[in-house]
């Protein structure tokens, strides 16, 4: 007798396209901005310029002109001790281990936007559109000092 063989109808993907996308984004898509996050925390770019302060290699990354940037009152803080701009709840950012990036609530009620890897040294620039930047470099008090040189409002 001869033999005959037969293969499956192959499975359809039509009904079940839309949930395997969606599945598929529901992953990669954190995966993607855990990624970036770890990448920013360790290549975030601070440019400071008589244009203002430019910040790239960020998700939350913008220009800030120098019109709203209010240069004489830039210091040097320590967020885990201020009383006024400390972190306390995130609005729009990233919060991990050693890292926190975007948009948070102060301790005194303000508004930061934060790149922040070290609580302890952060300089913070004051803008006149009620926000303040917090910064994490090496050198806290010469960013103080270049943004108090160089920021100049028009």
């Amino acid at each position: 007798m001869p033999e005959h063989t037969y293969t499956i109808v192959p499975f359809s993907i039509s009904g079940f396209s839309w949930v395997g996308v969606l599945l598929l984004l529901a992953a990669v898509i954190p995966l993607g901005l855990l990624c970036f996050a770890i990448y920013s925390s360790r290549n975030a770019a601070f440019t400071i310029s008589s244009e203002g302060v430019r910040i790239t290699r960020d998700i939350y990354g913008r220009n800030i002109p120098a019109s709203l940037i209010n240069a004489a009152e830039t210091r040097v803080v320590d967020l885990n001790s201020d009383p006024q701009l400390g972190l306390t709840w995130k609005t729009n950012g990233i919060s991990l281990p050693g890292y926190h990036a975007g948009w948070f609530r102060t301790k005194g009620g303000g508004k930061a936007l934060a790149f922040v890897t070290d609580k302890s040294r952060v300089a913070a620039v004051p803008t006149l559109d009620g926000y303040t930047l917090l910064v994490s470099v090496p050198s806290p008090e010469n960013f103080v000092r270049d943004v108090r040189a160089t920021v100049r409002r028009p």
